[in-house]
């Protein structure tokens, strides 16, 4: 027989009601779903989806400029970090 438990969780009301609404959609109550998450993440041993944060704005500016740097044949560019030392104590 499988014991089950009762779980008490803090979530802004707004994202509790536009859930819920997704998992009946999807034929699911959000406890049912919540059970599937930690399954999934039990047997992912993790989350059990990727997880990542977009570049801010100043991110992707010096990812563009590092970019545009690569691209550029008149920046110099060196083959380790010992070169790149000598060059700037010279």
């Amino acid at each position: 027989m499988n014991k089950k438990i009762n779980m008490t969780l803090r979530v802004d009301p707004d994202i509790k009601a536009q859930a819920s609404a997704l998992f009946s959609d999807l034929g699911c109550d959000l406890g049912t779903a919540m059970n599937m998450f930690m399954v999934q993440a039990i047997k992912q041993n993790g989350f059990p989806f990727e997880i990542k944060e977009e570049p801010n704005a100043l991110t992707m500016a010096a990812i563009r400029e590092a970019l545009h740097m690569d691209q550029d044949s008149d920046v110099k560019k060196f083959d380790n970090v010992d070169d790149l030392f000598d060059e700037l104590e010279s």
